[in-house]
């Protein structure tokens, strides 16, 4: 009988040691996938902020172009009225741009 208990013991010893590793492994595998959600969500992240500079790039862009337009037909004489027909663009904007032009 005292053989016995010996090897229970030892089994169960086992058996501990082995649910153990299994804790530890699953500790691991969530510590894993807390990683890569981590890593995934920057990504994205990343992404979205690229797209949304690319637009914001676009419309500065644009702007300056028009700004040049505008700040042109200044330059050779139309009125800001006649450029806001010309243009679309709105009259305010037109004269905060003959306001910002040197003379």
């Amino acid at each position: 009988m005292p053989e016995k208990d010996s090897y229970m013991e030892e089994a169960y010893e086992m058996l501990k040691h082995m649910s153990v590793d299994e804790k530890k492994r699953l500790e691991y595998e969530a510590r894993e996938k807390a990683v890569r959600d981590y890593h995934s969500q920057m990504q994205g992240m990343r992404e979205e902020d690229f797209a949304e500079g690319k637009e914001q790039g676009k419309k500065a862009r644009k702007m300056r172009k028009v700004t040049s337009i505008i700040t042109n037909m200044l330059r050779k004489g139309k009125s800001p009225e006649e450029i806001a027909d010309l243009t679309g663009e709105e009259l305010e904007e037109i004269l905060e741009i003959k306001r910002q032009e040197p003379t």
